[in-house]
Parts: structure tokens; sequence; C-alpha cells
């Protein structure tokens, strides 16, 4: 709900005009009430634990995607086969795990932008929704081996590949 302003505002948009319309500045949101809310959600319990067996006390790693030596912080345990979909015993599974970093490669091969080949090869997965940009930024990635790809990790990766995200 858009609160109307009255009276003398000192409200000032971008351009550094004051706000013009029905009382409402372009350049802030208005929103009733507090902007922090406490909610309750799901921890993934076992996330700790396997960073640490991936990581150990390393300072910096590879991702297992795009090669690229980056601090711990820009990495992710992730799961190869989507978690959701995976039983209790395959969430465990270290073989159902990859250093995928957060610069780009973890989200491009959660939202299946990029998948590994049967050969442990990185392929791209054209989409109709995929805009010059993105397509440059996969196909630097196309062509390369993924590190995290075994023989016990390629049935997760199979799943994978016949398992696209919408």
């Amino acid at each position: 709900m858009v609160l109307p302003l009255t009276g003398p505002t000192s409200l000032i948009t971008r351009a550094g005009e004051p706000a013009a319309g029905a009382g409402e500045d372009p350049a802030l949101l208005l929103l009733e009430g507090e902007l922090d809310a406490r909610v309750p959600t799901k921890v993934r319990r076992e996330q700790a634990k396997l960073r640490a067996r991936l990581m150990g006390t390393r300072a910096a790693m590879e991702c297992s995607i795009c090669d690229r030596v980056l601090p711990v912080a820009c990495l992710r345990a992730a799961h190869i086969k989507k978690r959701s979909k995976c039983t209790a015993q395959e969430r465990r599974q270290m073989s159902n795990l990859m250093i995928a970093c957060t610069l780009g490669c973890d989200h491009l091969f959660e939202l299946g932008h990029i998948y590994v080949d049967a050969r442990g090869k990185i392929r791209v997965r054209r989409r109709p929704s995929t805009t010059p940009d993105l397509a440059a930024v996969t196909a630097a990635l196309a062509g390369k081996t993924c590190k995290a790809h075994t023989r016990a990790s390629a049935p997760y990766f199979a799943w994978h590949r016949a398992n696209p995200s919408p």
C-alpha cells in the first residue's frame, strides 16, 4: 500500500527533484512496517561437515567447473544430483558433491545451463531464455573437464543431464 505524502517533503528523486505523482517518490520504496522479519527456515545440517570433508582447513581451492582457485568463502560444497531429489543416503555421499564457485558456476550448474557429459566434459544447454551474455559465459566453460567427474560421481552427473531444471 502506498501512503500519500501530505505537505512539504524532503524526499528527493535521483535527479534531485521532488517526487512527482501521487505522493510517491520513485527513488524510495514505500513499505508498511519493519523491513526485516523472522521466519522459520530449514537448515542443511550436513553442509558444515561436507564442506569440512571436501575443503579441510584450506584457505583456497579450485572450482571443479571453471578451474579458478578461489578463497573457500567463494566456494560451495554443491550436490551434483539436485539435493531436493536425493535420498538421505545420497545427500551424504561424497561422490555426489563437487566444489563449485559462487562466481557463477554453482548457479549455472544448478539451473541446468551447463552440465557434465558422460566423459566428464562441460557442455552447454541452450534455452530460449539464453541471452548473448549468458551464452558467452557458458561458452567459456564448454569443453573444460570437470574435476569432480569420476566413476563414482558419474551416476549423479547422468541424473543431472537427464533432469535439467526448467
